[in-house]
């Protein structure tokens, strides 16, 4: 009786470490949403806070021209923050269309 109850303590102790090992090699899902959320918040506040600094400087729409001063680091830098906007994910194909005709 008392082999069997070493034996069942063994094959508990066993299943314990097997969810011990696997709990720590697991990726953790919910840190990793958390850090897409917060990623994406903040290109996307970065990218707002461009556009709304720069829109009074612009020059008028042109599709085949550049919104920035390419010439410069910030006009660069802008163009490329900018599209790197996830907020960019969020439009329709149609709206992409229309905007680009």
């Amino acid at each position: 009786s008392s082999a069997g109850a070493s034996g069942a303590g063994a094959a508990a102790a066993a299943a314990k470490s097997a969810r011990t090992e696997e709990s720590q090699s697991s990726v953790p899902v919910a840190g990793a949403l958390l850090a897409m959320t917060a990623a994406i918040g903040t290109v996307s506040a970065g990218a707002a806070s461009v556009e709304s600094a720069t829109a009074s400087s612009c020059p008028p729409f042109d599709a085949r021209g550049q919104r920035y001063d390419q010439t410069t680091f910030s006009g660069r830098f802008s163009r490329m923050f900018l599209g790197c906007d996830p907020r960019l994910l969020l439009y329709t194909e149609e709206e992409v269309r229309r905007c680009a005709a």
